[in-house]
């Protein structure tokens, strides 16, 4: 008995020395109601717990994705509730609770993030909302894309649910359909001859199951317009391994909006192949792999880039973009960080037409090109836009490769107006590597900040290439500096800070080659001239770089430019051999002869006053060149309109000279026989033989200009 009582004397003075929460209630139990979200509704900021609870709400907060009005859309909504002990219950605190003794409208939910006091805790819970609408509303670029390209305004369209379950439905060629889960497909999404398909990924999945079929195949004369109004990281086109396009295969028009087309392998254009018309205005090519073209593919055709990105794809050559023969225009957007084993880290130009006009070629990786490679007798304009921070190297320890930010390959010609080559590495030709054979010419824009061993800026070569051997060499390198640019803040290691010339380095004009520096050899930190380089200074015959000084038509465009009858197609260029338009060659003579003013109003249907020609169209009216009610300015002039025109500005003066051109006789060419019989006699032109004149071939600008040089020398107009 002792014993008893001496053990519940411990216990009493054991209890008067614990903390009195020891005996506190435990709140381990709620049950939180909240209005659920439903689709096409607003989101509810209120909640409750019982009114016998122990607890209050103090906030309600939510996490998915809502559309532009603020409404729920479909998919997964968070509800985090916060909730806590009443005021003046000091002896109640929260407990993490067992399993299944937290609940949402009923419902298990989580409690997590109990505060260090033990009065407040947060209650979590998922719905995960069906989307209940009949239809999926947006413009057909996602909704989220302004001014780009031809898309210059938002259209609503209406798109139906697509599981993949079924083949999709078309009405009269058309259908359009969004993504309400991943789609998994056992064979390529068809989309047949002149059929167009709006296909919205909607933040999901088409995943090709079956290797050796692309995901989707876009038929000659069909259109797809790809976007995914989620953007993120959803919305993905990824396939196995296919030899050409396993993300997509383009014989018709593609318009990407958004998207990302990736993880997709093989031999050329892995991400995609295009053999017609793609256009690029938003979301991502990236983390393709193929031996040629990990990106894209563009085989002979038209490639266009207006915004999005082209990155992290693997290739031997051409790690974002292989353009065979194509067109690739670049306009905006980035190609950046991709990588190859051999050349053309961002592009590789193969033959081709390319663009820069605004894009970004970034920190992309090569052997040879780390940016570009301009390969055969590859054209590449360079207008506005950046080369900037590319590496060329045959590994990841050092820039020792050749072209930092781009290779111009044997027969390449490279014309750069504006934008920069920055920022770039090599161990020969930090910013650019002029192989024997091509041509640099350069009228603006810079090449600044580059480095290299020898050539910081430019290195210009006159020898075989690392990856070219040659039975006949080549003549030389060259790089022409005529324009206003510059190569600036260049470094050299060695020799030619700003340019090191085994090749022709030919400089005038307002040009600058200035600041650079050479650690070894400051004597050459602007340039090194080599055994055999050549340094030529000279003001140029033209100040157009397709003029040339042995051109027959050399003094006629000077002519013309001087007399502000037509100036260049750009500050560089004049485009001799394109042809001219009727409103041209009229606005020309017009010009040529003094830029009368004529009143006449409204001499041709197709005419208007804010037409550059109005006034050139009122006086042809007067001088009875074109007497019809229609003008049709935009057709190409012919070598007997143009000899024609020119013979009625002259006054239409007689002439009774028998022509001797056997093409000139048909009767359709009678009314113009005198015109070209005066045009001969003055010698205006000659015929294109001894016995034709060919009278329906198109007159050319440079042509045109020579013409009018002639008869203007000899007083005629």
């Amino acid at each position: 008995m002792k014993k008893l009582l001496s053990t519940i004397l411990c216990l009493c003075m054991l209890l008067s020395i614990l903390p009195t929460n020891v005996f506190a209630t435990n709140i381990t139990i709620f049950n939180v109601t909240v209005k659920e979200p439903k689709t096409g509704e607003e989101l509810s900021y209120e909640a409750s717990v019982p009114e016998t609870a122990s607890t209050y709400v103090t906030k309600v907060e939510w996490t998915g994705e809502l559309d532009d009005s603020g409404k729920v859309t479909y998919g997964k909504y968070e509800v985090r509730v916060t909730v806590r002990i009443k005021d003046g219950m000091d002896d109640k605190y929260i407990k993490v609770p067992s399993k299944d003794t937290v609940k949402v409208n009923g419902k298990s939910a989580k409690l997590k993030e109990v505060t260090d006091d033990k009065k407040q805790a947060v209650v979590v819970y998922t719905f995960d909302i069906e989307d209940t609408r009949t239809e999926h509303m947006h413009c057909y670029c996602g909704g989220y894309i302004e001014n780009k390209g031809d898309h210059t305004s938002h259209q609503t369209t209406a798109y139906k649910k697509w599981t993949g379950e079924k083949a999709i439905q078309y009405t009269d060629g058309v259908a359009r359909v969004y993504l309400t889960q991943d789609v998994f497909l056992d064979s390529t999404l068809e989309i047949g001859k002149g059929k167009t398909l709006y296909l919205c990924l909607n933040g999901y999945a088409i995943v090709m199951k079956t290797e050796g079929q692309s995901v989707v195949n876009v038929r000659g004369n069909a259109t797809l317009y790809l976007c995914n109004c989620t953007r993120g990281e959803g919305g993905k086109i990824t396939s196995g391994f296919i030899r050409y396009g396993a993300g997509i295969y383009n014989s018709g028009t593609v318009r990407m909006y958004g998207g990302i087309i990736t993880g997709n392998k093989g031999e050329a254009g892995a991400g995609v192949w295009n053999n017609a018309k793609f256009y690029l205005y938003g979301g991502d090519i990236r983390d393709n792999n193929a031996i040629n073209g990990g990106g894209v593919w563009n085989e002979g055709s038209m490639f266009e880039m207006y915004e999005g990105t082209i990155s992290l794809n693997v290739a031997a050559t051409g790690g974002a973009i292989y353009n065979n023969g194509g067109t690739l225009v670049l306009k905006g957007g980035t190609i950046d960080q991709n990588a190859v084993g051999l050349a053309g880290g961002g592009i590789w130009n193969n033959g081709g037409k390319m663009e820069l006009d605004g894009s970004l070629i970034l920190a992309n990786f090569a052997n040879y090109g780390g940016g570009v490679w301009n390969n055969g007798d590859g054209v590449i304009e360079i207008k506005s836009g950046s080369i900037s921070r590319n590496i060329a190297s045959t590994n990841l320890d050092e820039a020792d490769g050749y072209g930092g930010g781009v290779w111009n390959n044997e027969e390449g010609i490279i014309k750069m107006t504006g934008g920069e080559i920055t920022f770039n590495a090599a161990e020969f030709g930090g910013g650019v590597w002029c192989n024997p054979g091509s041509d640099f010419l350069m009228t603006g824009g810079v090449v600044a900040e580059n480095q290299a061993s020898l050539g910081g800026g430019v290195y210009i070569s006159a020898k075989g290439s690392a990856v070219a051997n040659f039975t006949t060499l080549p003549p030389p390198g060259k790089f022409s500096l005529t324009g206003r640019g510059g190569i600036l803040m260049n470094i050299a290691f060695v020799k030619g800070g700003g340019v090191y010339a085994e090749g022709i380095l030919e400089q005038g004009g307002d040009t600058d080659i200035a600041l650079n520096l050479c650690d070894a050899d400051t004597s050459s930190a602007q340039i090194f001239k080599a055994d055999g380089g050549q340094i030529n200074k000279y003001e140029p015959v033209s100040q157009f770089l397709d003029v040339n000084g042995d051109a027959y038509y050399l003094e006629p465009v000077k002519w013309a430019v001087e007399k502000n009858i037509t100036n260049g197609t750009s500050n560089a260029t004049f485009s001799p051999d394109d042809t001219c338009n009727t409103a041209q060659i009229l606005t020309f003579l017009w010009r040529a002869a003094g830029s009368p003013t004529v009143t006449n109003p409204f001499p041709y249907a197709d005419v208007y006053e804010s037409d550059y020609f109005y006034m050139a169209a009122q006086w042809a009216k007067k001088k009875g060149m074109v007497e019809h009610y229609a003008l049709y300015p935009n057709f190409s002039c012919s070598r007997m309109m143009a000899v024609y025109y020119i013979w009625c500005a002259a006054g239409k003066p007689a002439c009774k000279t028998q022509l001797k051109f056997t093409d000139t006789k048909d009767e359709q060419y009678e009314k113009y026989c005198e015109a070209i019989a005066w045009a001969v006699d003055n010698g205006i032109t000659n015929g294109t033989s001894d016995t034709t004149f060919s009278p329906g071939k198109s007159c050319t600008r440079a042509q045109i200009v020579t013409f009018l040089w002639r008869a203007a020398q000899k007083g005629l107009i």
